[in-house]
């Protein structure tokens, strides 16, 4: 099992990480199974998944499992004129789901693991 360390920039919020869906699919394509904070699932089908959310950034999260949910990046104007963006749950096609630990393997299947680590912007 040789395990791949993938570094896609984001933004950490309420207890996950804000990541564009395209560097996540991007970091998938790298091996079989994906492992994010300890939770372990099979890649292919989540790739799949992934695909079908609408917009272009979205949460990731464990907490016991893996948790997608998409986002909006919005900007505002603070004090002294200064622009600020941030991210929120968007009105109109909002998903979320959630994957249990070892979704998509076989338990005697050797997998090679990419391992998710985001970096802060």
């Amino acid at each position: 099992m040789k395990r791949t360390v993938q570094r896609p920039w984001g933004h950490k919020r309420k207890g996950g990480w804000v990541i564009r869906t395209s560097d996540i699919i991007d970091s998938l394509k790298k091996g079989e199974a994906v492992q994010f904070d300890k939770v372990t699932v099979g890649s292919k089908n989540l790739i799949q998944l992934l695909r079908l959310l609408p917009g272009e950034y979205c949460q990731i999260s464990a907490n016991g499992r893996l948790e997608f949910e998409t986002v909006q990046l919005v900007s505002r104007k603070g004090k002294d004129s200064q622009l600020k963006a941030g991210y929120i749950r968007p009105k109109h096609y909002w998903h979320w789901f959630g994957i249990h630990e070892g979704a998509w393997l076989k338990p005697y299947m050797k997998v090679n693991p990419v391992i998710l680590k985001p970096r802060k912007i």
